[in-house]
């Protein structure tokens, strides 16, 4: 499967269906086609293992950030997202790497310096869709921490313009680098092995 989606990923195709047994995929010129298999499908989205804490929840919004560190730790990188599936998002993140936008270069930054991609819960509420707006101000917020940080932020530009300015009395007001260091665990291992991640509120 992992051979398939390098293969996708390299010609540029999207996929528009990710069935037990097939890719249902389409070319630049919006010409359909599905692709059989016999192996195991194992990006499903059904097959996410959820967490059995309060981050398994589906409704309310989360931000959240990708993080990877160079083993010397000396470089460092992120990604700012924000969802209202946060289990589902993660297994997106993790097994559809073929997009070339989000966190594909985080991925890719992670890949040439030979370590992990770990993710950890920056803030979550309650309100959902209602408050997306609102929401998209503190994905800003929280990008706008990083960069002042100097943390590389890898494809920042396929992102989306997310404002920056806004000023939420209830967030740190620098990143918080230790804590974030201390408590984000390995994407594979929320993703695959159904561990929890760490809620910094």
């Amino acid at each position: 499967m992992e051979g398939l989606l390098e293969w996708v990923d390299e010609y540029n195709l999207t996929i528009t269906r990710n069935g037990a047994d097939y890719l249902g995929l389409k070319g630049s010129g919006n010409k359909r086609f599905r692709i059989r298999f016999v192996f195991n499908n194992h990006t499903r989205t059904d097959s996410i293992k959820k967490p059995t804490n309060a981050a398994s929840r589906l409704d309310g919004c989360w931000i959240y950030a990708l993080t990877a560190y160079s083993k010397d730790y000396r470089r460092k990188a992120c990604y700012i997202g924000r969802t209202t599936r946060l289990s589902k998002r993660f297994y997106e993140h993790l097994h559809s790497r073929r997009y070339r936008r989000g966190s594909y270069f985080l991925f890719r930054w992670a890949s040439k310096h030979g370590v992990n991609v770990n993710a950890i819960v920056l803030a979550w509420s309650e309100s959902g869709l209602d408050q997306w707006t609102k929401w998209a101000n503190l994905e800003g917020y929280w990008l706008g921490l990083a960069t002042e940080s100097r943390i590389a932020t890898p494809g920042v530009e396929n992102w989306g313009r997310l404002p920056q300015d806004y000023i939420f009395t209830d967030q740190p007001k620098v990143w918080p680098e230790e804590k974030i260091l201390k408590y984000s665990k390995p994407l594979v291992n929320i993703v695959d092995e159904g561990e929890t991640p760490y809620m910094m509120n």
